[in-house]
């Protein structure tokens, strides 16, 4: 933590008499700022504002301003309270703190005059920001700006987030200041605060005085009470002797008397008063409470009265509010019918719309896909055209089918051939034509290397007749069953040798060579004739498929057409709108966004009316139910006023009776008072003291008395005696009229001091008592004796070490220095004279056999012929504190030690600030907080001594002490830089309070 110099920044005033809002005073940033201007301006009262802002408790400090002080008009008047502006009636003092870690500390006080006397609320603010101390005290009244009382104040800072501590001790306020480094102790302890007090008072009258020397040797000097209890034993053992052989004497005379008259018939008279106060009393109370009750009764009269008319009010105001909401809700729920009329009114011709631009879209969209589907890749070609090559296709497909149709039944015919082991139809044709043999018959059983082998030799040729010659031709007519190209000979073809090359077989003809695949089924040869079925059976099978698929296809064609012909009106319409495809795209959209938007509005409006209908249904059962809370509370309230007017007038009658009982007992009273004379109050209070009265049994008792006085006093006149025997004891009056007859017999047998006494036991009580005080008295008188003995040494050891204590303060100021003083001590010396006058009062009383009080009155004579003229009372005497004296001295350059009251002018108010210095220090040392870390601020009052070379020896003093000074006086003549305040008080004649004027100066140096 970075140690910054503790000090205050600036003092707020608030609500002081002349005070204008809310009064700062920023203090200079050097050690001394001064308040200037005439007697009555109001320094004095701003100074002692301050003081009780830096130790708030008016046990430890009584601040009076010089000026006050000397004013008679205003001894026994608490000066703080009368300061306050009545306008207000309270106060605030605020200390602007910046504590010695930086922080900023608001630490401030309350004040209110209660019962005539200064009453205080502390508080603090810690860390208010860069708030100034105006914003944070007003409190914005329209343009204008008010300083409310604290609580109000504490309720407006927690609203903007200000944290005011409130209501503090002594200690928690003045430990928030010992923390920021302004005071020297937390006060937590009574003999701090009473020392810190007397330095407050002290220096705020300025310089060494007589009267401060006196304060400062009453706080540095505790009361010795050993010395006390002896002084205190010898005075009341002295006082209780006599007083008490006094009593005995007068007693034994007048006891025997007073125990059989006077005693009885006091009695009679109290317990008759006492009867009389009761029954005053009684109905005293009864009166008050029935008047209370009366008023009580009234006020909640008046204010249910005020609560019927108020909810008359509310009724009314409810019932017009609910016809406004519904004749507002009715307007407005006619405006949206009607828009969700227009709207319904508005869809048909929409949904119509959308309708035509949808169907036509759906048109050209089946008509698209139609054609698509029609005329796939020829898409783009006319419609005759499409239909035509359909037609064409059709028909195409149809030859085709009838084609392999005509194949496969060829290859069915030559495969039931080779089935049957026959040769081919052609071979079989030609045989049977020429009478030979087919070449595949006459070669079925050839191997299959052997077929192949005359295949090759034949150059493939597979069709012939062996067993003919070409002459058999000549007869021989071409027809379409022979074959256009056969083989034919005498005998059959021979194998050839052959050749594999690679996947073929070579074989020589016709000067070249014959090749066939390895793989190749020959033809003649049964294995040969086996896989030709098989080859042809495969054929048959894809010839089949091929004829299925040219029927499917001729089909398909014929459907093609046909949905031409169906769908010719939708494709007809594709092919005229098909340059305008997204035209009617957007149409439709559009059309359905339009529609859709419309819908969304119509179920807006109609949301809206649905919750304007509930609003609607819903506008008359709240209001309803408030109208029938309000009109049940209404006559609840009527019938509550009701009874209680018939409840005030039962009470008036009442209070008219025990008016009446109260003013026949205050008659009662007054002729008691008539009668007992100047006795009255004594037996009033007497009758009052009582604690055994019983008024059921008072009759009873009051007649015993009444007998008892009669037998006491039989002797008397019969006159007397007839007064006593007509006495009623139900009349209260008629035993009071015995009382100046008895007392008239006591006068004539008694002294009249005696009268008052009372009691049955008084003659032995005294006995016992006087035999008690007379061995008290003999046990004292010992006991003063033998501690007389040692009271010179007492109070020489008390002096003796209350100097020691003294001179290790002084210590502290040894090394003050300011003007041409360089150190400044507090001394204690001893009055050696004094001490020897109660060294001999102590050998004589021990010595000789004097009474007490007669030793005493030497030592007074003694003390009381002192030269200088000093008059001491029996407890001053013994008070070691009166045989030392306290002075305070000053050692200059060229001087030496001197005494302080020798010093005038600057160095005189600096004596006064280095004694509060050094015992400020003092305090400060038993804390934790270091003493260089503490600095303190001390006001002084009418400063009338301070020139500028005084001004100079403060402000160098307080810089090289570290600690702030405020100087009050008529008139300042600083030498160094400064800010001096210039107050003054004026009356405006039109304004019905007066006004303090502050104007701050900056004095340069």
């Amino acid at each position: 933590m970075t140690a910054t110099k503790p000090r205050i920044d600036r003092i707020a005033y608030i609500g002081w008499r002349g005070v204008e809002g809310c009064e700062v005073l920023d203090l200079d940033s050097g050690p001394l700022t001064g308040l200037v201007g005439p007697t009555g301006a109001g320094k004095s009262t701003l100074t002692m504002c301050l003081g009780y802002a830096l130790l708030p408790d008016r046990d430890a400090l009584e601040i009076r301003p010089i000026s006050e002080v000397k004013d008679a008009r205003k001894v026994g008047i608490d000066m703080l309270a009368e300061s306050i502006d009545p306008r207000y009636g309270y106060g605030y003092v605020l200390l602007d703190v910046t504590a010695r870690d930086g922080s900023r500390l608001l630490a401030g006080i309350y004040v209110e005059a209660v019962d005539g006397k200064a009453k205080f609320t502390r508080w603090l603010i810690r860390d208010p920001k860069d708030l100034t101390v105006n914003t944070i005290m007003a409190q914005a009244d329209g343009l204008d700006e008010t300083f409310p009382p604290y609580l109000e104040f504490k309720r407006n800072c927690a609203t903007r987030g200000i944290d005011v501590s409130g209501k503090l001790k002594v200690g928690e306020y003045c430990q928030a200041l010992y923390e920021a480094g302004i005071l020297p102790s937390s006060m937590s302890m009574g003999q701090d605060r009473s020392l810190y007090g007397s330095l407050i008072e002290t220096t705020f009258k300025g310089g060494v005085s007589g009267d401060v020397v006196k304060r400062l040797k009453d706080y540095l000097l505790p009361r010795d009470t050993l010395v006390a209890d002896i002084v205190s034993g010898l005075q009341d053992c002295t006082n209780e002797v006599i007083m008490t052989k006094n009593e005995i004497t007068a007693a034994e005379k007048e006891l025997s008397l007073l125990q059989s008259t006077y005693g009885v018939g006091k009695e009679l008279v109290l317990y008759s008063l006492r009867s009389m106060m009761n029954a005053t009393v009684s109905i005293t109370e009864k009166l008050r409470q029935d008047n209370l009750e009366r008023k009580n009764a009234t006020f909640i009269r008046d204010q249910l009265s005020a609560d019927v008319r108020q909810i008359g009010t509310e009724i009314e105001q409810t019932e017009n509010t609910k016809a406004v909401k519904r004749k507002n809700a009715l307007v407005e729920l006619n405006e949206v019918d009607a828009k969700l009329t227009t709207l319904r009114n508005r869809l048909p011709g929409l949904t119509s719309a959308l309708a035509v631009v949808t169907a036509n879209k759906q048109t050209f969209s089946q008509g698209q896909k139609h054609w698509q589907a029609i005329a796939g890749q020829y898409a783009n070609q006319s419609i005759e055209w499409v239909r035509e090559s359909l037609e064409g296709s059709r028909k195409e497909a149809e030859r085709d089918a009838f084609k392999v149709e005509t194949k496969m039944e060829r290859l069915q015919a030559e495969s039931i051939r080779l089935n049957s082991g026959k040769a081919s139809v052609a071979s079989e044709a030609l045989a049977e034509s020429t009478g030979g043999q087919a070449l595949e018959d006459a070669l079925g059983g050839a191997s299959e290397k052997d077929a192949l082998s005359i295949e090759l030799a034949l150059c493939g040729l597979t069709e012939g007749v062996v067993g003919l010659t070409p002459d058999a031709l000549a007869s021989l007519p071409v027809s379409d069953s022979l074959p256009d190209t056969f083989w034919l000979g005498e005998k059959e073809p021979e194998p050839r040798q052959l050749r594999a090359v690679g996947d073929w077989f070579v074989a020589p003809a016709a000067g070249g060579y014959v090749a066939t695949k390895k793989e190749r089924t020959p033809v003649f040869g049964s294995e040969a004739r086996i896989a030709r079925r098989n080859g042809l059976l495969l054929e048959i099978d894809k010839l089949r498929q091929k004829h299925a698929e040219h029927f499917k296809q001729a089909a398909r064609l014929d459907g093609q057409r046909a949905l031409l012909d169906e769908h010719k009106e939708k494709i007809a319409y594709y092919f005229s709108q098909r340059d305008r495809a997204i035209e009617i795209d957007e149409a439709v959209t559009s059309a359905q966004a339009r529609l859709d938007e419309h819908n969304a509005e119509i179920a807006r409006i109609e949301s809206a009316r649905t919750g304007l209908m509930i609003k609607l249904e819903d506008i008359d059962g709240p209001y309803e139910k408030q109208l029938k809370a309000l009109r049940s509370n209404l006559v609840a309230k009527e019938q509550k006023v009701s009874a209680i007017n018939d409840q005030l007038k039962k009470l008036a009658d009442t209070i008219g009776a025990d008016e009446k009982t109260f003013a026949a007992l205050q008659d009662e009273a007054t002729n008691a008072e008539r009668i007992l004379g100047a006795d009255a109050a004594l037996l009033f209070c007497g009758a009052q003291e009582l604690t055994d009265f019983d008024e059921g049994r008072l009759v009873v008792e009051q007649t015993k008395r009444i007998t008892s006085l009669g037998t006491a006093l039989q002797d008397e006149v019969p006159g007397r005696l007839a007064i006593l025997q007509e006495t009623d004891p139900n009349n209260r009056l008629a035993t009071l009229r015995l009382w100046p007859v008895l007392m008239e017999i006591v006068r004539e047998r008694v002294s009249i001091d005696r009268a008052e006494i009372d009691g049955e036991d008084l003659i032995q009580s005294m006995k016992e008592h006087r035999a008690t005080l007379g061995s008290k008295l003999i046990a004292h008188q010992n006991e003063v004796r033998i501690s007389a003995r040692n009271l010179h040494a007492t109070i020489s050891s008390k002096a003796m070490t209350e100097k020691r204590k003294i001179d290790k303060l002084s210590k502290l100021g040894e090394n003050i220095a300011f003007g041409n003083v360089v150190g400044i001590r507090i001394v204690l010396s001893p009055r050696d004279d004094m001490l020897s006058v109660l060294e001999g009062f102590a050998g004589q009383l021990f010595s000789e056999q004097k009474p007490v009080d007669v030793a005493l009155k030497e030592l007074f004579d003694a003390a009381s012929g002192r030269q200088d003229g000093i008059q001491f009372t029996g407890d001053q005497l013994l008070d070691y504190r009166n045989y030392v004296d306290l002075s305070i001295e000053v050692c200059r350059k060229a001087s030496g030690w001197m005494p302080a009251a020798s010093l005038s002018g600057g160095e005189s108010i600096g004596c006064g600030l280095a004694v509060a210095l050094i015992l400020t220090r003092s305090i400060a040392a038993r804390g934790e907080i270091k003493v260089d870390q503490i600095s303190p601020l001390f006001a002084v009052d009418e400063a009338h001594r301070l020139d500028g070379p005084g001004h100079a020896v403060v402000v160098d003093f307080a810089k090289r002490e570290n600690f702030q000074v405020i100087v009050a006086a008529p008139e300042l003549t600083p030498s160094y830089s400064c800010i001096l305040y210039a107050l003054s008080r004026v009356f405006p004649p039109q304004v019905p309070h007066e006004r303090l004027i502050v104007r701050g100066i900056k004095v340069a140096a």
